[in-house]
């Protein structure tokens, strides 16, 4: 058995963290593996920042894993592209960034690969990936069929990379997107449709807003098709599912946003100050002044700062 596999990201800078919570999940459920984490991005991030994140907990507690950055700006076609607006058969409009188009391109950006394994920053992993890494020698991806069977999606998806190189896709997508504005999911369903085989039943969940909490139960991985768990909108659910991974991504971004959250910090509290004489004014005048118990509440005010902070923090990145 194969025991080190390829993991491929396409990111933004705001969802930077996100991936860096998708990878935790991998490697925490997936110990006995070896992967090669390629982060593709269009020149937001630094080998510096990779560095800081692998030295530091938790992903120090792992060994079994590399990141690697890649850049994109050398493909000329996704420099031309910029946010796409995308509506689907129900009318539904979605804004989407370009970013997704990145992984239509990995057979060229990883040559000596011959497989990998594309997520998205919002999936989950939630025990042993391996049997993911299956694919026919004639199928060019494998994903989830949604939609009875008629569409695949694209968060979840193996690319065969050196079938991908021998038909020369590249050339096909390239010519396809200087004519037409479209998502990587419509194309890589536009035009290999026909090359595209499935998951095992009950491995993969593409979760919805309306999906009952029994359906994820016994699934190695989830991804969050709407109600994001890194959101504040999310569901009570989604959040719980969420948590243990969530909880890594927040204490993360306390400590590399160390230097901003202090300046937050101390401006929300100048902010405090300013009306902490008033707010005093208004407990004694209306309050019991002997009232240790209501002093105390007001005037301890850490709790308070620590929710405003946390609110902050995911509401910002």
């Amino acid at each position: 058995m194969n025991n080190s596999y390829n993991i491929t990201f396409s990111i933004n800078r705001p969802h930077f963290l996100f991936a860096m919570t998708t990878l935790y999940s991998l490697l925490k459920n997936n110990q006995k593996y070896y992967f090669n984490v390629y982060i593709l991005h269009n020149d937001c991030l630094k080998q510096n920042e990779i560095d800081d994140i692998c030295n530091k907990f938790p992903l120090n507690q792992f060994n079994n894993f590399k990141i690697h950055l890649v850049d994109v700006s050398s493909i000329e076609i996704l420099q031309a592209k910029d946010t796409m607006i995308y509506e689907d058969q129900s009318s539904v409009i979605t804004i989407i960034q370009k970013e997704v188009l990145f992984r239509l391109f990995i057979q060229d950006l990883l040559p000596n690969a011959d497989k990998t394994l594309y997520l998205d920053t919002d999936v989950m992993i939630r025990g042993n990936i391996s049997k993911l890494f299956e694919i026919e020698e004639n199928s060019l991806f494998k994903g989830y069929w949604k939609d009875g069977g008629a569409w695949i999606n694209a968060g979840i998806l193996l690319i065969n990379l050196k079938l991908a190189r021998e038909l020369n896709i590249t050339k096909e997508i390239t010519n396809f997107l200087k004519e037409n504005n479209n998502t990587d999911e419509y194309i890589i369903n536009h035009l290999y449709k026909d090359k595209i085989s499935k998951y095992p039943a009950g491995y993969v969940l593409h979760l919805r807003s309306h999906d009952k909490k029994e359906e994820y139960k016994s699934c190695v991985i989830v991804h969050f098709l709407t109600n994001k768990p890194f959101e504040l909108s999310a569901t009570i659910p989604n959040k719980v599912l969420y948590m243990e991974y969530q909880s890594y991504l927040i204490d993360f971004m306390k400590h590399r946003f160390k230097f901003r959250l202090l300046i937050m910090n101390s401006f929300i509290f100048t902010i405090f100050l300013s009306y902490k004489r008033r707010i005093t004014h208004f407990i004694n005048k209306r309050l019991n002044k002997n009232n240790k118990k209501v002093r105390e509440m007001f005037n301890n005010n850490s709790y308070m700062k620590n929710k405003i902070f946390k609110y902050a923090i995911i509401k910002k990145f």
